[in-house]
């Protein structure tokens, strides 16, 4: 499905550009996009508004291409479309490639999704928890330590782009504590659990520690 999956993402990027270029700013956009402006050099780690990945990426890209409503909008384009990648690999995991990439042309034509092109971090929030969880499911299947580190860090980098991607934690939890009881009929509080758990809570104290 490699074809159908470059095609998505041209068609996503067409969808989320002229949504860009057709949508007027709102007054949230207008917070967060000139809060962004500058951080880079301003030596903060944290802003009060938003957390430093949405921020400080944002602020990288007035610095190539200025700053404008467009230019505080492209962190949304790019990560918006990349989100129907990350989505197809997910619902393959979880069901088959045909479900896969039914669940990817939905997101590309979704019209709330591509409204939400617009100077805010969620989109770029929700790429990396989608990104996470195909990581996550990798991991319970597969049970291999590094699919449980590179999950728990891309959750930390999604909390990092907006707050409301820590609601996530208590389902890795569950996840990380109940599955290999349900797959391997383990003990809840096996060795191998808790060594899990605790790998996760370091990983996210210390991503998070900027919030």
């Amino acid at each position: 499905n490699t074809k159908y999956l470059i095609l998505l993402f041209i068609i996503a990027i067409i969808l989320r550009l002229i949504a860009t270029f057709s949508i007027g700013g709102s007054p949230d956009e207008m917070v967060y996009g000139v809060h962004a402006l500058g951080i880079i050099n301003s030596g903060l780690l944290q802003e009060m508004h938003e957390n430093p990945v949405w921020m400080y990426l944002t602020d990288l890209v007035y610095k190539i291409f200025g700053m404008t409503l467009i230019s505080s909008r492209l962190l949304s384009i790019l990560f918006g479309s990349l989100s129907i990648i990350a989505l197809y690999f997910l619902t393959k995991e979880i069901f088959n490639e045909k479900i896969a990439l039914i669940a990817s042309i939905l997101l590309t034509f979704s019209a709330y999704h591509i409204l939400m092109t617009l100077t805010e971090p969620d989109i770029t929030m929700v790429f990396f928890i989608l990104l996470s969880s195909y990581f996550l499911i990798k991991y319970l299947k597969e049970d291999k330590l590094k699919y449980h580190v590179i999950a728990t860090i891309l959750l930390g980098i999604g909390i990092l782009a907006k707050n409301i991607g820590a609601l996530f934690i208590p389902a890795y939890i569950l996840a990380i504590t109940f599955y290999p009881k349900i797959k391997n009929k383990e003990k809840i509080l096996s060795k191998k659990n808790i060594k899990s758990l605790i790998i996760f809570f370091i990983i996210i104290f210390i991503i998070a520690l900027p919030t």
